[in-house]
């Protein structure tokens, strides 16, 4: 651990690639910027050499380097990808996993922090407790995620935060909800749609400053 990961107090990746020994267990804390938490939804499973890879580790740097909390579900694909970013970088990534995966998953060796719940419903309430939230490309996980969370913020269960989708290919699919759907411009206006990480972290920054 070099000397700004040990006065920041985060457990970081030495050099040679090995993420941290061990992972604190505890709650998802707020401890970035205005006690900002930031959860990340993605695919667990990215094939070799994807974009999509690189585009979550580039967030994790960009949100740690902001000061912000990285949580994820703690695994692997964007999820690992982000933790690493977010590592390396010399901040903090949280993931919430599951008892239910233990026999055949591990959590990503880049958490410096994990959450264990039971289960999916447990894990999805732990994940939507942040303080705002990116989506990135995903299958069915991410989108349960993603649709849990705007249906909380619609019936205000949670109360209004940053909901970001990154990627061009979300304003198809919005697209689609205004003309298939009867999901209503105000429901649609929950969520905000950029084309890069770097336009969602530049929101966040703005969203979730402290008060003065």
């Amino acid at each position: 651990m070099n000397e700004r990961g040990k006065e920041a107090g985060r457990p970081r990746a030495p050099e040679g690639g090995a993420g941290p020994s061990a992972v604190e267990r505890g709650g998802i804390g707020r401890e970035g910027p205005g006690g900002a938490s930031v959860a990340v939804f993605g695919s667990g499973s990215i094939p070799a050499g994807h974009g999509l890879q690189a585009e979550a580790e580039l967030l994790g740097r960009l949100l740690a380097e902001a000061g912000f909390v990285l949580v994820c579900g703690g695994y692997g694909g964007v999820m690992e990808a982000a933790s690493r970013g977010a590592c390396q970088a010399g901040g903090q990534a949280v993931g919430v996993t599951m008892e239910l995966f233990a026999p055949i998953r591990s959590p990503n060796r880049w958490l410096t922090r994990e959450e264990r719940v039971s289960d999916f419903f447990p894990r999805l309430q732990a994940l939507t407790a942040a303080d705002a939230f990116v989506v990135l490309r995903g299958g069915i996980g991410t989108l349960t995620e993603a649709t849990l969370t705007w249906s909380l913020l619609q019936t205000g269960q949670i109360g209004p935060r940053p909901f970001v989708f990154v990627g061009k290919d979300w304003r198809h699919l919005f697209d689609a909800f205004r003309s298939t759907t009867f999901m209503t411009e105000r429901d649609l206006a929950l969520a905000t749609v950029v084309d890069r990480v770097e336009e969602a972290v530049a929101l966040l920054k703005v969203k979730l400053a402290p008060t003065p």
